[in-house]
């Protein structure tokens, strides 16, 4: 008697938790997720060896740490290739690990995290189309390797962003938000010019590319911008 008690208890839990987790998928809505938003973890903090602070929830391996020097160095020589001098530092700079862990993009095989980014509503990258595809429905979602949080351009601010830590690109990713912070810090019009991937205009950007020669005709509008910005750009979308 006392055992078939125990399997009935057993079988309403698991019942139960199956009930509770289909309630939870169906009530899930990406209007009630603020835009921009990634779950990261400041549980570990740990240093690479040129002085990145990096913050995740179970930590990096050495390896790992190195990787990320490696990418911001990658960015820095394509800024000083542009003529930049600011921001040229890796102390300046800190890296979040995604708390929940990145998936594959089923686009490019990519390590990404799925994030709110509305300016891409109804792209090519629009991960969530309850209208179909290619309709505005106001939200956009996206898979994104890496995500500018803070470009720096604020007194004692860092440059900060959220990368997914594969070792096969974890490298790519972060040179990749870097670049952003540097050219916001160092060239704003072009800042301006290249902050949105949804018209063509991909990584790498360092060196400084001739957007207009490659036929980006309305970058022409940010030639006047001359103040450093402060606002983020969106996240990279995967290719």
């Amino acid at each position: 008697m006392e055992f078939t008690l125990v399997l009935v208890g057993v079988a309403l839990i698991v019942g139960f938790v199956i009930w509770f987790g289909f309630i939870r998928k169906r009530s899930f809505s990406w209007a009630t997720v603020p835009e921009g938003s990634v779950m990261t973890s400041t549980k570990v903090t740990q240093t690479t060896p040129a002085g990145v602070r990096v913050f995740s929830e179970f930590g990096l391996p050495s390896s790992s740490l190195e990787l990320i020097d490696f990418g911001l160095s990658d960015a820095f020589f394509g800024a000083r290739a542009s003529g930049y001098a600011e921001f040229l530092d890796h102390k300046r700079f800190e890296i979040f690990i995604p708390k929940l862990g990145c998936e594959r993009s089923p686009v490019n095989n990519t390590a990404a995290f799925k994030i709110r980014a509305d300016a891409y509503d109804a792209s090519e990258f629009d991960q969530y189309n309850p209208k179909g595809e290619g309709v505005k429905d106001g939200i956009g979602v996206i898979l994104a390797p890496e995500m500018v949080l803070a470009l720096g351009t604020i007194e004692n601010q860092k440059g900060q962003m959220v990368c997914c830590p594969d070792p096969a690109e974890l490298r790519r990713f972060v040179r990749y938000g870097a670049e952003h912070i540097l050219i916001a810090n160092n060239d704003p019009a072009y800042y301006w010019a290249t902050w949105y991937h949804g018209d063509g205009i991909s990584h790498p950007l360092l060196p400084k590319r001739d957007l207009l020669a490659e036929g980006h005709r309305a970058v022409s509008a940010f030639d006047g911008a001359v103040e450093a910005p402060t606002e983020a750009p969106p996240p990279c979308p995967c290719r």
